[in-house]
């Protein structure tokens, strides 16, 4: 122990002295680790955009929807058909579940009447489809009874309102002469760019202006993954027997029943960025390897005279090796808290707000460990050379010298 503690104090020391070309060297060497780890780092970034992207629209892993329909062509009663699929999701435990209602029609937004996506949900549908709202908040049990009924709408519907904020109480008028009110703003994703209005069924059916008796609404459910098939299995069972005359169709809608878990939507982007920091690294290394022989052929006389004294061949191989592991191991540090700094202040604080997902994965631990290892071995494989100039040197060339 004592010798390994000795032999790194001397490289340690011998980093020192040679302080200038070594921080020049180590440059590339930092840079290419910062590389290699903001590569890991924005590939879970990546990935969990695209999840949520999924998610948003389809319903997070394992979501279905359940659908009936009449064998003889009559309409289902769709208030029995929620009901029934409250009472079964109470029945099996089953903790999200919402019907799912797109209705078309015209709205009144201001001034101009306009087509508008009506969805009919649940107070469920927001965890189901990570549905963000950015302004006021999302139904809640008691909203079914207020006289004024709530929605939720886009930001193009609050722009064409002429209101910047739930808090100014913009409102929309209903078919029958009563007012909604503006309780919520979600912004981005699927609903930018086209008026989008969310409301409890009821109040989707009166304000789209759609016949209720003529509306089949979808259940959707939500249910973890390693019981879905028995779920899936036990809700269609029921409802068949509700609805014993109707078609029930049940369905996997989520992109996990789609998408290979296997494959990676990223790949090719860490491929790349993979590329790029190996071959900064390379010369990185390079330039190492080559201060460091330089250093070596100055120290002639000093591995000389350590022979002299009994130093062994090992040690006076590990201790030039050691000198480039430590310093690629420093330059390592620095490069991966340059990017740790840049994911916390930049990323986080500054473009997270405009549009990242909202589960942003904290800084992979792994992907620093890894960065670490990388500027380990590298340290190891540029070292070997100049250790090995080092260990021919002999004795009598310290005379020479």
């Amino acid at each position: 122990m004592r010798v390994v503690a000795a032999t790194f104090v001397e490289a340690v020391a011998q980093l020192r002295i040679h302080r200038v070309r070594v921080m020049l060297s180590l440059v590339g060497v930092a840079v290419a680790v910062a590389a290699l780890t903001a590569s890991v780092a924005m590939g879970d970034i990546v990935r969990q955009t695209s999840i949520e992207s999924m998610e948003q629209s389809s319903g997070r892993p394992a979501t279905f929807g359940f659908s009936a329909y009449s064998m003889e062509g009559d309409a289902i009663d769709g208030e029995a058909l929620v009901a029934e699929a409250e009472a079964i999701a109470e029945r099996y435990d089953i903790r999200y579940m919402s019907p799912v209602m797109w209705l078309g029609g015209s709205v009144q937004l201001g001034d101009v009447r306009t087509d508008a996506q009506v969805m009919g949900v649940g107070v469920d549908y927001r965890a189901m489809h990570r549905v963000d709202v950015v302004d006021g908040r999302w139904f809640v049990d008691e909203d079914a009874e207020r006289l004024a009924p709530p929605v939720v709408v886009n930001r193009y519907v609050m722009d064409m309102l002429g209101a910047a904020s739930v808090a100014q109480h913009p409102t929309l008028p209903m078919p029958d002469g009563s007012t909604a009110v503006v309780v919520g703003v979600v912004d981005g994703g699927m609903y930018a760019g086209y008026p989008y209005v969310f409301a409890l069924p009821g109040t989707a059916a009166m304000l789209s202006g759609a016949d209720p008796a003529f509306i089949q609404p979808t259940i959707e459910m939500w249910v973890p993954e390693e019981s879905a098939d028995a779920v899936q299995a036990m809700v269609t069972r029921d409802l068949r027997g509700a609805f014993p005359d109707a078609q029930i169709d049940a369905y996997r809608q989520d992109y996990a029943a789609y998408f290979d878990a296997s494959t990676d939507p990223t790949a090719l982007v860490q491929q790349v960025l993979l590329g790029i920091s190996g071959v900064v690294l390379l010369l990185g290394a390079l330039s190492l390897v080559n201060i460091a022989v330089i250093t070596v052929r100055h120290r002639v006389r000093e591995l000389g005279i350590r022979r002299a004294f009994g130093a062994s061949l090992s040690r006076v191989f590990v201790g030039v090796m050691l000198e480039s592991v430590v310093g690629t191991v420093v330059a390592g540090v620095v490069g991966i808290m340059v990017v740790v700094l840049a994911y916390r202040l930049l990323l986080v604080e500054q473009v997270l707000p405009l549009g990242l997902p909202g589960d942003l994965p904290a800084f992979p631990v792994w992907a620093a460990i890894v960065g670490l290892v990388v500027a380990t071995a590298v340290g190891a494989l540029a070292g070997i050379i100049p250790a090995l100039v080092a260990v021919r040197s002999k004795v009598i060339d310290a005379i020479r010298f």
